[in-house]
């Protein structure tokens, strides 16, 4: 088999260090080549950090575990990269990861986090990882459409990442190669902005060793938002297999892991930045990037309250900060209690002795002259509205085909 390949990463226009990472890994004696792309997070410098020591890791651990069973390494060696992430930031930074490998004339594919793996064949590209993101559940669930989860202001959550917990859940994919397919694994600070169908243009039009260039300066010319890395394999020539070659016949009927398994419910308050970036991915549990950060809710099963999706960044609930109580200076549970007791006491003086009635609380404007208002809080109970979930649906995604005019996706605008 012969493969060509080329990669380039850019820190954007817009953030002073660039998080994403990749590494090609040399060719083994069975011909197996490695190659992976990394996008982390976790504040300044940690998702640098993140990023270069899980491709690291995956370099270094896979041709000790790689033998006949190929999901099997692809997984250790994403494992192996998520403890040695997890050891560095003990949870305080992490990483997406997709890995592509070719052994036998198939391919196979690797993905933790929203980092993507595309092939292209024909003329039309298909997306054959599955993000791992509230948005792409949203879609899944019918909740969102393509459109929508695309311009979203919280595409950017993810609901897995390498390296933020001590385990991690690794989605494999199996495809069988022709002669001529191409796979472009990137971040999304190139498919999060610059749409399929010209990325696809670019690809079928551009000789092999001007496209990633060109996909990088196509980023950056919608604003470059973000970190941008983008991978091409090229595959020139077949290995030749014989029809009844058994590892052949092993290797397309492992098991894999994956495709996007629900993730588990979800409690807590997720974090997301907000302002010109609005597309560097967060896991979950609130790890921080360098941006500012807001709440936004999240259902008790793990999805985005649907709510939320048409609510603009700068209506959700703001960080809260930590401050030190001010000395005698607020009313306890029993100082609001005593206080209403004095209240009821008051009024029920000033109807006793027939006291010329004053305005206790504030004045009401709609009431007669000199009535005695008193404002109290219902303590009846409200009914919460509930939102029924429709159930997560195996629908094939979108596929580009050519002959659509190629349009940039615009950045997610700040409010």
């Amino acid at each position: 088999m012969k493969l060509r390949h080329s990669a380039q990463t850019d820190i954007g226009r817009s953030r002073e260090v660039n998080q994403d990472a990749y590494g090609v890994g040399d060719p083994l004696p069975n011909g197996i080549q490695l190659f992976v792309v990394c996008d982390g997070m976790g504040g300044h410098l940690a998702g640098e950090v993140a990023s270069q020591t899980a491709v690291q890791t995956m370099l270094a651990t896979f041709p000790n575990v790689v033998q006949s069973d190929i999901p099997k390494a692809l997984t250790t060696a994403i494992v192996s990269a998520n403890q040695a992430v997890f050891d560095r930031g003990r949870g305080n930074m992490g990483t997406t990861s997709v890995a592509l490998l070719i052994f036998k004339n198939v391919a196979f594919l690797a993905n933790v986090g929203d980092s993507r793996a595309y092939l292209i064949r024909n003329n039309a590209m298909r997306q054959i990882t599955v993000d791992h993101s509230f948005v792409e559940e949203q879609v899944r669930a019918g909740l969102m459409t393509r459109e929508q989860a695309s311009q979203s202001k919280i595409k950017n959550i993810i609901t897995r990442a390498v390296g933020h917990q001590r385990e991690v859940q690794v989605d494999v994919f199996r495809e069988p190669v022709q002669a001529g397919d191409r796979f472009l694994i990137s971040s999304d600070g190139l498919h999060g902005f610059v749409d399929e169908a010209t990325i696809l243009k670019t690809i079928n039009t551009l000789p092999f060793e001007q496209i990633v260039p060109r996909l990088i300066d196509l980023a950056n010319g919608v604003g470059g938002y973000d970190n941008i890395t983008a991978l091409l394999v090229q595959v020139d020539e077949l290995e030749a297999i014989a029809d009844n070659d058994p590892l052949l016949e092993t290797l397309l009927n492992q098991p894999l892991t994956g495709p996007l398994r629900s993730a588990e419910p979800i409690t807590e308050e997720f974090e997301l930045p907000v302002g010109p970036t609005g597309t560097a991915p967060m896991p979950v549990a609130g790890m921080r990037d360098d941006e500012t950060q807001q709440h936004v809710p999240i259902t008790a099963s793990g999805r985005l309250n649907p709510a939320m999706a048409a609510i603009p960044t700068s209506a959700a609930r703001p960080t809260p900060t930590t401050a030190p109580k001010p000395a005698g200076g607020g009313l306890s549970g029993w100082g609001i209690l005593g206080s209403l007791v004095v209240l009821a006491a008051l009024v029920g003086v000033l109807y006793i002795f027939k006291l010329p009635p004053v305005s206790l609380l504030f004045p009401d404007t709609t009431s007669t002259p000199n009535q005695i208002v008193v404002a109290v809080p219902s303590l009846m109970p409200t009914t919460q509205p509930t939102t029924t979930l429709a159930p997560i649906t195996n629908a094939p995604l979108a596929t580009a085909t050519s002959g659509i005019s190629p349009t940039l996706q615009q950045p997610t605008p700040t409010p």
